[in-house]
């Protein structure tokens, strides 16, 4: 023991100092393990990746540069530290002192003060660091494990101590990694080359809690903790490491364990929190640079943080939370869920809480792009992000942020968001952000920022009751932001939207036969239209958005506003859709609209609203139907699968088949086997033994049905099968 003590209050240190130091007034001479501790962990076989992540970051502090690691909390009691944080860094020393007073034949008097440290979890750990001091040297002729496993000292039940068996499996790990560095113990103790941040806890004005919020009683030590260790060497930054261990923990502390359930005493931690919205900086970083995201947990710090503007940057994106008292109110402040709220913007069915979503689900399916992108401009609001980002953008008052959001989500909710334009995307929302300017915006769809441009000025001489009207109308699943199928000049109409695409859900098939009732509002691809589909949001979505992709959006509006009309004339009663319908089929010529109106079983099976038309100027049998968006999956001739489910219905259990992939008609007469047909003008039946042919022709007038078809296909199945 040295005669002058290092004060180690505030101060770096080596693990021998730990030993011959005075924190707080008092002079240290030993570590001792506390019980309630886990067992040792980084030498388990399951953590061989964490335990190979450290090492090399140890060795690196040989080769390259000294390392100082995280913070080690502790109380102190008759001189002896008790670690709260850091139990597993100080054995892993220890465990590293220990080698390389072996391997540099030190006299025992260089290392007698390793005995000062103890395990006080089991009396068998606590045996096993004596003996390794006191009655073993190995040779180096073998794994070291082993010949400490054959000392007679050693008894057989020892294997099954956790503890045990991972400073064993470490000390094999630690002869791997640094059997080649020369005079290791004079680098370790001398040179300084590894070294920590000590503090006592009861100085800190914190409470036993720490025991808690420090480690995971019974879990295996997580990646985060050795990466924390590796991100400290390369920042070197003890402000940032004191950040990480207490105001981010403190800040993320509520957010532990799974969410939705309640924390299991002291077992939940907040390392999957840290790390996720971690990962969601250095990802922005990595975008907004051109650059693929970094996979590798532990190749993030070399790879980004040893730029000072990066630092700066997830240290503003970590701080701007500590200073909300309470970031739930922060976001519902700004943004609702479900149900439209005035001056707040609907994000749908996602948590509002976009900074909790991203601690949860971050690098999921269930933290896409789109939240990516509103919780960066949330970030842009805060001061201390915005001075990172821009030289001289002023703040942002309340009523100008809650517009600039709703222009983003907007913005995000019409764009097709892929990987390969992320750095666009970000550079756009900074660009709203700064001054919400959106004429340099580089990538959202053109339609929208058109139309987000245009309402700004509309904003300029409305009155606020109809900004209100457009912005809840906006809100409606079906639009996602987008006014474009009802126009900006029809604000009288927007209420009976929100009636007739309300947030129950709507009655589709009444509606899209509603509409074709008034006319042909599909969406032209080019010998194939798609509709409302009955049973999918999104087809509706995508077709009320403008797109380059589609032809026939003024003639969808123009439709969807004449049933709108047609419905507040009635009160805004939606009864009066089946009204329409009634109205159309007593006067209509009976041609494909028609048969899709009347026929309901046609739409139940169109999926994605697809129908083809197999033959231009062709309106009848040749348009098939899918249930994909393409032809490749299953699908159906339109006639034909209105003439089957017709007669199913009336004649249950007859053998009649229908296939899915645009097949014919197939039955059976005794031993015959039949398949039916429909062509422009007529149903052939063909004998399958035979070949022979029957026809039975539609009547028409001027290539026009005067007849319904579906009722004859029907009655000529009855007819052959002697219903």
């Amino acid at each position: 023991m040295a005669e002058e003590h290092i004060i180690l209050d505030q101060t770096d240190v080596t693990f021998k100092e730990l030993f011959e130091g005075t924190l707080k007034e008092q002079t240290l001479k030993g570590v001792r393990i506390p019980m309630v501790q886990r067992d040792y962990a980084q030498g388990r076989e399951s953590q061989s990746r964490v335990r190979n992540e450290f090492l090399k970051a140890l060795h690196k502090a040989f080769t390259e540069k000294p390392i100082t690691l995280d913070f080690v909390y502790g109380s102190i009691e008759e001189g002896v530290l008790i670690p709260l944080d850091g139990q597993q860094r100080l054995t892993t020393l220890f465990l590293l002192h220990m080698y390389a007073a072996w391997k540099d034949k030190l006299p025992f008097e260089n290392y007698a003060f390793l005995k000062g440290f103890t395990y006080a979890t089991r009396p068998s750990a606590r045996e096993f660091c004596e003996k390794i001091i006191d009655k073993f040297t190995p040779s180096f002729e073998e794994r070291i494990s082993d010949q400490i496993q054959d000392s007679s000292w050693f008894p057989l039940d020892w294997k099954h101590d956790p503890t045990i068996a991972s400073m064993l499996v470490m000390l094999d790990a630690i002869n791997e990694y640094f059997a080649d560095i020369d005079n290791l113990w004079s680098e370790l103790v001398n040179e300084r080359r590894i070294t920590f941040y000590i503090t006592g806890i009861k100085d800190m004005g914190m409470t036993d809690d720490i025991y808690i919020k420090m480690n995971s009683r019974g879990k295996p030590l997580t990646a985060f903790e050795h990466f924390k260790a590796d991100f400290n060497r390369v920042v070197n930054n003890k402000e940032i490491s004191l950040k990480i261990d207490t105001t981010w923990t403190n800040m993320l502390w509520p957010y532990r364990g799974e969410e939705g359930k309640p924390f299991e005493g002291n077992n939940a931690i907040i390392d999957d929190e840290f790390e996720h919205y971690f990962r969601f900086i250095s990802d922005i970083i990595c975008y907004k640079e051109g650059k693929e995201p970094i996979k590798e947990l532990f190749d993030i710090a070399e790879a980004l943080f040893t730029d000072r503007e990066h630092v700066k940057f997830l240290v503003s994106a970590f701080d701007c939370w500590c200073g909300i008292k309470d970031i739930n109110a922060f976001f519902d402040n700004y943004l609702s869920n479900h149900q439209y709220q005035t001056g707040k913007v609907k994000v749908y069915n996602f948590q509002t809480n976009l900074f909790l979503d991203c601690c949860k689900n971050y690098g999921t399916w269930a933290f896409g792009f789109n939240k990516m992108l509103m919780l960066y401009a949330f970030l842009l609001k805060q001061p201390i992000v915005r001075s990172c980002i821009y030289e001289d953008a002023s703040e942002i008052d309340e009523d100008t942020f809650c517009l600039r959001i709703r222009i983003i989500r907007n913005l995000i909710w019409s764009a097709r968001m892929e990987a390969r334009y992320m750095k666009e995307y970000l550079t756009d929302i900074e660009t709203i952000m700064r001054d919400g300017s959106m004429e340099r915006l580089q990538r959202f769809p053109r339609e929208q920022v058109a139309e987000e441009v245009e309402k700004l000025q509309w904003r300029k001489v409305h009155s606020t009751d109809e900004i209100d009207e457009l912005h809840h109308t906006e809100d409606n699943p079906m639009l996602y932001g987008s006014i474009a199928v009802l126009g900006l000049n029809n604000v009288h109409l927007y209420p009976t939207f929100r009636i007739l695409f309300g947030d129950a859900h709507p009655d589709f098939i009444l509606i899209h036969r509603a509409l074709l009732s008034i006319g042909n509002y599909g969406q032209d691809y080019g010998r194939r239209y798609q509709y409302g589909a009955v049973h999918n949001y999104s087809v509706w979505q995508s077709i009320f958005h403008k797109s380059v992709q589609r032809g026939n959006f003024e003639q969808m509006q123009n439709v969807l506003q004449q049933l709108l009309y047609k419905l507040k004339e009635a009160n805004d009663d939606t009864s009066v859709l089946q009204t329409i319908i009634d109205g159309y089929l007593k006067t209509a010529l009976l041609d494909w609209r028609y048969y899709m109106v009347k026929y309901k079983t046609i739409a139940n099976h169109a999926n994605y609203g697809m129908y083809y038309w197999q033959k231009e100027n062709d309106p009848y049998n040749e348009i098939v139907m899918g249930s994909e968006s393409r032809l490749s999956g299953k699908h159906w001739y339109t006639t034909l699968l209105a003439v089957y489910k017709r007669f199913q219905k009336m004649h249950e259990n007859a053998p009649v088949e229908l296939g899915e992939y645009g097949s014919p008609i197939s039955f059976v007469i005794g031993e015959n086997a039949y398949e039916m047909r429909c062509e422009s003008s007529l149903f052939t039946i063909k004998d399958i033994q035979t070949g022979e042919i029957n026809y039975e022709y539609i009547n028409q007038e001027d290539n026009i049905d005067t007849e319904d078809r579906v009722k004859l296909g029907v009655s000529i199945l009855e007819k052959k099968l002697n219903f």
